[in-house]
């Protein structure tokens, strides 16, 4: 069956891709001449390639999660916490910070551009790779694009807008900034048609959930859009994923199937691990307080819940040392242990997506339904029906919380932060601000006050590596 192949392919190809060096991030599998005359062959050729871009985005679930969770001040650090980690926490970010490189976010573009320009030509050298399936691996290639520049114009704001492959030392390959803009028109585009030609599953319930689907698409659009004030149509995507009734809010008897064993009937795109790759991303290593855990949940997050509430204690936080649990548990009580480490990391499920509708409705003022959708998450978690002041700061407040209760260590919360502080030429800087304030220490937090004014400041630099190799790349202003 095509769909076990890839997944042999995968269990190959994940481990070598994923560890290049940062001085490989352009030279993703294949190389000049073998490009276009020697390798393009066989749909086997194209799903090597697909499966070599899942690999590297493998090893960037650490990154991606840090980049979305570090400043937003639901961590605190733990006994072991690295130096460039704690900087971006206190504030005290630098251009040769190692986290502000973007190195594996371009493997898994320049990976794509690769099959979205060659994968066309197969179709006329294999006869058994139809039309049908170059357009499902196109609107894979487009999709995990469209993931990487989404995380990245989160991160940095502005980057190279870059959408051909590079496969020879001979191109002139020294690309200045795009605007956020004219990135997120090209992820629109691509996405638009990766929802008309991705497949609606797959032929294993793994596949279903760790490879591109029409509603991991879905999901991503309405990321998109909510995060361009495109509220209608951040709605409408949300939509046509809870409508397909594929998957369902889990209950509070079994929410930590979420985490543990994972691809849970919430789940609607999650980056797969097994033991039987002997690879992980590090996330139980993190978090366990038995590794000498890099970060904790911060003291603040854990009064967010109440006693009944099935993600408080046991759930997103260890009950002993303030542990982010679920990568460290397999229950509200036992540890995973190395046996289990093997985390899968979940990029959207469904509770995700009903507050990302939630805070849409609440914009266009539609309070009564956003209620609705927030009472269908919380209720399910063993927490009454709430009540919301019927205006747009209390909804954005509430749902925060909520975002913050359901999604903690998920990579979601300083993104969450940064959408809604930008919103009406930055009405809620302040909110933006206190958050970054959380883990700055009492002496610098004054003056760290004042520079986070700039917006600028709430994206990380160019790394300096960048800087020195491509002299077309401005800094980031605030970095200047």
């Amino acid at each position: 069956m095509k769909t076990n192949k890839i997944i042999k392919i995968f269990i190959t190809l994940m481990v070598v891709m994923s560890v290049l060096s940062c001085s490989d991030y352009l030279n993703l599998l294949p190389e000049d001449d073998l490009v276009s005359e020697e390798y393009w062959k066989s749909q086997e050729d194209v799903d090597a390639v697909m499966a070599s871009v899942y690999g590297v985005l493998t090893a960037q679930v650490k990154t991606i999660l840090l980049w979305g969770e570090l400043r937003g001040g639901l961590f605190s650090e733990g006994i072991s916490t690295p130096s460039d980690q704690a900087n971006i926490m206190s504030g005290a970010i630098e251009p040769t910070n190692g986290l502000t490189s973007w190195s594996g976010m371009y493997k898994i573009i320049n990976g794509a551009n690769q099959i979205l320009k060659f994968a066309p030509d197969v179709v006329s050298r294999d006869p058994s790779f139809t039309s049908a399936e170059l357009r499902q691996a196109l609107a894979e290639a487009y999709f995990l694009r469209s993931l990487a520049y989404f995380y990245l114009v989160r991160s940095f704001k502005e980057v190279p807008l870059i959408t051909e492959p590079f496969i020879s030392d001979d191109q002139d390959y020294y690309p200045a900034k795009n605007s956020e803009q004219e990135i997120i028109d090209l992820i629109i585009s691509d996405l638009t048609y990766a929802a008309a030609n991705a497949p609606a599953s797959w032929e294993d319930e793994k596949s279903n959930k760790g490879r591109v689907t029409i509603y991991s698409v879905h999901a991503l659009l309405a990321d998109v859009y909510l995060w361009s004030d495109n509220y209608a149509k951040a709605i409408e995507n949300c939509d046509a994923i809870i409508s397909s009734n594929k998957y369902a809010l889990m209950s509070s008897g079994n929410w930590f199937s979420n985490f543990y064993p994972g691809n849970s009937n919430s789940s609607i795109f999650e980056i797969q691990f097994s033991s039987d790759w002997g690879y992980s991303a590090g996330l139980y290593e993190t978090f366990s307080y038995s590794k000498n855990y890099d970060f904790i949940v911060n003291p603040r997050i854990a009064i967010l819940y109440t006693l009944d509430d099935v993600r408080g204690m046991g759930g997103s936080i260890g009950t002993g040392h303030q542990e982010v649990w679920k990568y460290v548990g397999i229950d509200d009580k036992d540890e995973r242990l190395d046996a289990y480490k093997y985390n899968n990391f979940i990029i959207y499920r469904l509770a995700d997506i009903y507050l990302l509708k939630a805070e849409a409705e609440a914009e266009l003022g539609e309070f009564t339904t956003s209620l609705d959708l927030i009472n269908e998450v919380i209720t399910r978690r063993n927490i009454p029906e709430a009540t919301i002041e019927p205006s747009i700061t209390a909804f954005e407040n509430f749902i925060l919380q909520e975002r913050a209760r359901e999604l903690v260590g998920e990579g979601k919360y300083w993104f969450d932060l940064i959408r809604i502080g930008k919103r009406e030429n930055y009405l809620r800087k302040d909110l933006v601000i206190d958050n970054l304030l959380l883990n700055a220490s009492a002496a610098d937090a004054p003056g760290l006050r004042v520079k986070f004014q700039d917006p600028y400041s709430w994206y990380l630099p160019i790394n300096k590596t960048e800087l020195e190799i491509n002299n077309n790349l401005i800094q980031n202003s605030y970095y200047q």
